[in-house]
């Protein structure tokens, strides 16, 4: 029975094995910690972290000003010894009030802005993760049709042996051992591309994996590695099947285009502030200076006020920035409803793609390759017998190559597809928090 289709029983087990007991778990989970792309993003994400704690606690530093005022002056400058002015030094302290509600709006988008990054990070984590997956799905099949290939190499070895002997007997053609050794030839050629596919495959699994020694380890254990991967593989299609799965909660894309919503909603809330007045507040200290015939040397004043920006200028064009503000969050939220709609319909083309792929690997391994085996089978007695030509023995050899080499092609398609739905439900690496509900 295949993979796929074992019993509830079967999936229930394999659903609660320890994680780090599978290579693939603990292979993504080393590269969603270790990899340089991954720590770059979390250099970012931090960044974003400390700019939204920068933004929180913001608020307008205050100003200390000193000033030399009230000096008295005739058109010559002398100095009125017969007056009392105001003169003297003064020591102002001012402090920026915004429109209460304003700095919060700020640090709102500041925080969805986070938000965002969250989002964009687990983004991150997860196309690399379905790369990294997705290779080893080719290297796999690599391994598998390169084997296929070898195996049928020698297959054309016997046949020529066959072949000779039919011939040195007198019941054959000496062409049939030709064609024998040429067909042979052929497979080796293949043997020989896939060989060279698979190695130019192994070196690309070094961006993964950079330590060579641990990237030999891992593929050079590749049945145990390779098993590992199909149970992984199981587990994700037991979640990508639940009927639960909810592309509008689950999807990434999704998520992030909503918080992007939200982010130009704070905008444009903002943007309304600058119809409403800014404030400030004073306070001033003046010491007088002393002068000889003053009544009241040396007596000081204290001072206190505040000021009010009044939004005469700026009010008759803020009704642009406003629009403009509510414009971005409408094309947010046609956003939305496009990422909605293609995740969804990517989730079920990639859901209706799988199945096709199951039903013709059923077909392939039940009839056709069945089908195909009797052909050789029934080919090569007639030949034996004298009751069929050696071409159509080949032929039926061919057959069974390419629909074996078909089934590793379909069930790489098959697990691809899987990925891809894995991928646009957020289920593609084990226990990621990514919160659910989005705002």
């Amino acid at each position: 029975m295949h993979l796929y289709l074992f019993s509830a029983v079967l999936v229930l087990f394999i659903t609660h094995i320890d994680a780090t007991e599978n290579r693939i778990t603990k292979s993504l989970l080393h590269l969603s910690s270790k990899h340089p792309r991954l720590q770059a993003a979390t250099q970012q994400l931090a960044g974003r972290i400390l700019a939204s704690k920068y933004a929180s606690w913001k608020y307008p530093d205050p100003k200390l000003g000193v000033a030399w005022l009230n000096y008295p002056y005739k058109k010559d400058l002398r100095f009125l010894e017969d007056k009392t002015p105001m003169t003297g030094i003064e020591f102002r302290l001012t402090q920026a009030i915004p429109f209460p509600g304003r700095l919060t709006v700020q640090a709102d988008i500041a925080d969805s802005e986070v938000r965002q990054s969250r989002l964009q990070f687990a983004l991150e984590k997860n196309k690399l993760a379905k790369k990294f997956l997705t290779l080893l799905l080719e290297i796999k099949s690599l391994l598998q049709i390169t084997s296929l290939a070898r195996e049928f190499e020698q297959k054309m070895i016997l046949t020529a042996d066959l072949a000779t002997t039919k011939y040195s007997v007198g019941k054959g053609d000496l062409s049939d051992v030709s064609k024998a050794k040429l067909k042979r030839k052929a497979y080796t050629e293949k043997k020989v591309r896939f060989e060279g596919l698979l190695r130019s495959q192994k070196i690309a699994f070094s961006y993964f994996v950079p330590e060579e020694k641990q990237a030999d380890n891992l593929l050079s254990e590749n049945v145990k590695f390779f098993a590992d991967l199909q149970k992984y593989l199981l587990l994700i299609n037991t979640k990508v099947h639940n009927p639960s799965i909810n592309i509008q909660k689950q999807s990434l894309l999704v998520a992030i285009q909503k918080e992007r919503g939200d982010t130009h909603s704070f905008s444009a809330k903002l943007a309304r502030y600058d119809y409403l007045p800014d404030f400030e507040v004073f306070a001033a200290y003046r010491k007088r200076a002393y002068i000889a015939s003053d009544p009241v040397p040396g007596e000081n004043f204290m001072s206190a006020g505040v000021a009010m920006r009044i939004p005469l200028w700026s009010a008759l064009a803020n009704h642009h920035k406003v629009a403009a503000k509510q414009k971005a969050y409408r094309s947010s939220q046609y956003l939305v409803q496009d990422s909605l709609q293609s995740d969804s319909s990517l989730f079920e083309a990639a859901k209706v793609h799988f199945q096709t792929l199951q039903e013709r690997i059923k077909i392939y391994k039940e009839n056709l390759l069945v089908d195909a085996q009797e052909s050789l089978e029934s080919t090569r007695l007639a030949y034996e017998t004298g009751k069929s030509d050696f071409d159509s023995f080949l032929q039926a050899w061919d057959t069974l190559y390419h629909l074996k080499a078909g089934i590793i092609r379909l069930q790489e398609e098959r697990d691809k597809q899987l990925l891809l739905m894995a991928f646009i439900s957020n289920e593609i690496l084990p226990d990621y928090p990514v919160e659910k509900e989005n705002k």
